[in-house]
Parts: structure tokens; sequence; C-alpha cells
């Protein structure tokens, strides 16, 4: 029997696998081809963003440099691009199942400010996660900074050797074993539902925790 008290998401192709600024701007047609070059493929303005250092405005503003366009046209864009990202929907129902049966959940993520501006509203996360810790709110963009974090808030007794992390890269929850703890990679709904099957999650009062694609058992404790 694992003894997980607590359970830790990341966002991004984990709880949601949809590329960010999905809607793109009508006069700009190489759009999606700009987003890459201006956010992902420029490592020093995304980490400054994910570090906090600059904003959704800033990336606008990069933008309208490069095109011309209107700054609040294209801020539109960037926002409307975030708040209708489809979830994985193993990874959100198990997060809701062990929400609705009082099992501490967190989220962190290394992530922009859109993230709590538009996403988490959207999704109404800020009533589902106990706790979200965000990157760019703590210039830290190393979850093993973040992750003690999140256990301060979720509770005194939460710490690496009871809680549970699911992220899909394969360095962060090696990073997460090492410290203590138990981790799970998540490559794909399948996979994912494979690997939950191998955990007992435990304590006085046992839950079968199902999805929307075929049942799955996890003995949740909730204390």
């Amino acid at each position: 029997m694992i003894p997980i008290d607590a359970v830790i998401f990341d966002y991004g192709f984990t709880l949601s696998s949809e590329h960010y600024f999905n809607v793109p701007h009508p006069c700009i047609p190489q759009w999606h081809d700009l987003m890459q070059e201006v956010i992902f493929g420029d490592k020093r303005v995304c980490r400054a963003w994910m570090n906090g250092a600059i904003g959704l405005s800033d990336i606008a503003n990069i933008i309208e440099e490069k095109t011309g366009e209107d700054h609040t046209s294209i801020l539109t864009c960037l926002r409307d691009g975030c708040r209708r990202l489809m979830e994985n929907q193993t990874v959100a129902t198990l997060a809701r199942r062990l929400k609705s049966h009082g099992v501490p959940i967190g989220l962190v993520t290394v992530n922009f400010d859109v993230f709590n501006d538009i996403i988490v509203p959207s999704h109404r996360y800020n009533e589902l996660f106990d706790v979200i810790i965000n990157s760019c709110d703590y210039a830290k963009i190393d979850k093993r900074v973040l992750w003690p974090m999140s256990f301060q808030q979720l509770g005194d007794h939460i710490g690496y050797a009871n809680s549970l992390f699911i992220e899909d890269d394969k360095q962060e929850p090696q990073q997460f074993r090492e410290a203590g703890g138990y981790a799970i990679e998540y490559i794909d709904e399948a996979s994912f539902k494979q690997e939950i099957e191998k955990l007992s999650i435990a304590d006085q009062r046992a839950y079968l925790i199902e999805t929307d694609f075929s049942p799955f058992c996890s003995i949740i404790r909730v204390k």
C-alpha cells in the first residue's frame, strides 16, 4: 500500500496537451510560425516570461514590432487563444474525482502570466486545485524549488514522502522520486491509466475512481 496523501499535477502536456495561442490574428497569416519564433524559439524571451520578468503585453509589443498590426488586436488574439484549451480527460477526471473525495491536490507549473489570467479562470482551476504554483509568480523555473511551496500550502503533514507527482517530462518525475516522492510520467491517456492502476493511494475510506473511457481503480485514503 503506497501512503499517498496528496497529488501534484503538472499542466502543459499533462493536464492539457493543446498548444497555446491557437486563435490566429486575421491579418497575420503566419501567426502560428510567428508564435514559435517569438516565444518558444527564443529561449531568452521564453525564460524571461516564465520567470515573470515580462508579461503578455510585452509579447504583444514584440509581435506588433514585427508585423505592424495593432497591439490591442494582437493582445486579444493571444488571450482568446488560451481560453478553450482541451484537457487530457483521464488526467482531468482523476483530478476532479480526487477533489470530490477530499484528497488535497495541487498544480505546479512553469508557465506564463496568461496561465493565471486566462487559463485558470476559464477552467475554474482556482476552484479545483487547493493550491496553484506558477513559476512566473516566484521568479523560479526549477520545480525542485516550487514543489515544497505547494506542500506548505497543502498541509503541514504533506511532503515528498506522501505525495504523487504527475508530469509529462522525464527529468522532473525522476527528480521527484529522488527527493523521496512518487511520480508518474504522463505519456498518453492509455499508458496513464495503466500507471494509475498500479498504485494504491490510501487511508480509511476507499473509493473507485473511473474515467469517461473505462473504469480504472485506485484506492484513495482520505483522512
